[in-house]
């Protein structure tokens, strides 16, 4: 998926009321956390903002960071309580 693409998913995915301060704080953190450990964090979808099952919301709750490595095993199968 291309860098515009994912950005105009997460924008159509983003409730009015999502807080956009707290968002933006998630994504300083893992770039925090990339500096300081040299490992590659990343601003992960707890629940997929799209997969076969289910589509998430682009809002701060459903936000974590958590390494690239970690992201990759996880893909977009798998979230809490998930059926």
């Amino acid at each position: 998926m291309t860098a515009s693409r994912a950005k105009r998913r997460k924008a159509q995915s983003m409730p009015k009321w999502a807080n956009q301060e707290a968002i933006k704080e998630k994504y300083a953190l893992a770039r925090e956390r990339t500096e300081e450990t040299g490992v590659r964090w990343v601003v992960d979808h707890i629940v997929p903002l799209r997969s076969e099952r289910v589509c998430g919301l682009h809002w701060e709750g459903n936000l974590e960071v958590i390494t690239e490595f970690q992201n990759m095993l996880k893909s977009n199968k798998i979230w809490p309580d998930m059926a």
